[in-house]
């Protein structure tokens, strides 16, 4: 099975497990809408085209898209977002002053949301996209997606080739109507190879 069947398959179980929770301490089920959302995430090469494999000093981008599939407004409320797109080195390379293994290469920025917003207004059928480049382009597009959700990118490295991994776990705030709703945990992982 491929990553990306592998992902989706997730998204599904997820989507099902969601649909007969019930909230914590709650006798209220979650709303059919929640069923509706589909979460992917994924590493782009230069081409925008998804992929686990890259040269050596090609850039890529992290892309999380949050689409809304229903025909109701959603508000993304937040999501733990301390280790999203944060690179690990899975095998041994760079021993530390100590001895240690220093295989946490960083990640792309140094926050997000720096603005308060108190949710991100998600329309029928549209779709919110948290989209970071591991090295930041010389030039930023107008619109970018930098400025609405990234404060400031890192200064990385090209990667040097071996193999990585990117990953995160979090639960979505939601709000349907006035009412808060939270996902489950979700655990996204990813890994990929420079070569």
């Amino acid at each position: 099975m491929n990553l990306q069947k592998g992902i989706y398959l997730k998204f599904l179980c997820l989507a099902l497990s969601i649909a007969l929770s019930c909230k914590e301490g709650s006798q209220v089920n979650f709303p059919p809408i929640v069923n509706n959302l589909d979460i992917q995430f994924t590493l782009l090469n230069e081409n925008g085209v998804s992929s686990t494999t890259f040269y050596p000093g090609e850039n890529f981008v992290f892309s999380l898209i949050v689409k809304n599939n229903s025909d109701e407004r959603l508000v993304l409320r937040g999501f733990d977002y301390e280790d999203f797109c944060r690179v690990t080195r899975l095998e041994s390379y760079d021993p530390t002053e100590n001895g240690e293994q220093n295989n946490d290469m960083g990640k792309p920025y140094v926050n997000m949301f720096c603005s308060y917003v108190a949710g991100h207004m998600m329309l029928p059928k549209t779709d919110l996209k948290f989209q970071i480049h591991w090295i930041p382009p010389k030039i930023r597009e107008v619109g970018s997606p930098y400025g609405a959700f990234f404060c400031i990118a890192e200064e990385n490295p090209p990667l040097s080739p071996g193999r990585y991994g990117t990953g995160f776990q979090t639960k979505f705030l939601l709000s349907y109507e006035g009412e808060d709703i939270e996902t489950d945990l979700i655990q996204f992982n990813i890994e990929f190879e420079v070569k």
